[in-house]
Parts: structure tokens; sequence; C-alpha cells
């Protein structure tokens, strides 16, 4: 979509005049960005459950907050640094609390515990 796009405002000469900084900055999109923050994204639910995970999209603003001051943008104000806080907190809290272990319901076979021979899931 965003390339019919690109072509109806710039025309097909505008892909003549890409760098190879252009190309280059394309391809770290496409691999890092796209496909190597899915694998990431992925395994960490696999590994920590969707619920905990979830706690880790607040990690996001204050990831941009931080490269900003990192990358020479002006330092955040006072709202800022507090919501980066109360963040972590809530990482802290969320991420550090185990939940309780799952008992299956009755009369149904838990899918990790080893199935024995005869039993039918």
């Amino acid at each position: 979509m965003l390339a019919v796009l690109g072509l109806a405002a710039e025309g097909t000469g505008a892909v003549a005049e890409l760098t190879a900084a252009d190309w280059a900055a394309l391809a770290y999109l496409a691999i890092m960005v796209t496909a190597v923050a899915f694998l990431l994204w992925y395994s960490a639910v696999a590994a920590l459950g969707s619920g905990r995970v979830g706690l880790l999209t607040g990690v996001a603003p204050v990831s941009a907050a931080l490269t900003g001051v990192l990358t020479g943008s002006r330092l955040p104000g006072p709202v800022v640094w507090t919501g980066i806080l109360v963040v972590i907190a809530g990482l802290a809290g969320g991420l550090g609390v185990r939940p309780p272990p799952r008992r299956p319901w009755p009369g149904r076979r838990d899918r990790h515990a080893p199935s024995t021979p005869g039993q039918v899931s």
C-alpha cells in the first residue's frame, strides 16, 4: 500500500535517487525492526506468558525518552521522569511477582503432563 502511495506521489524516478544509505536503512528496518523484533517478542511470550509480557509494552515510552536524551535531544520534564519511575515500579511489581501454579480442571489432563498409555486426551 505504501509503495503504491509512494509511486503516486513521487513517481518511478524516485527509486533511482535512493542512495546506498537509504537502502541500508530499508534493510535495517526490514530485518532488525521487523523480523528480529517479532522473534524476540514471541519468544518472550512463550517463555514468560502473555500476561507478564504485556507489562513490557510500558518500556516503549521509557526507551523513547532515554533514546532522545542519548541522541542529543532536550531533557524530558519532571512529568516524563515521574512517568518513567511509575513504569519502572510497575514493571518491578508485575514481573517480580510469580503467578500461582495452575491447577488443571477436574477431569481434565494438564497439557504439559506426560500422557500415560491408554489415556485419551
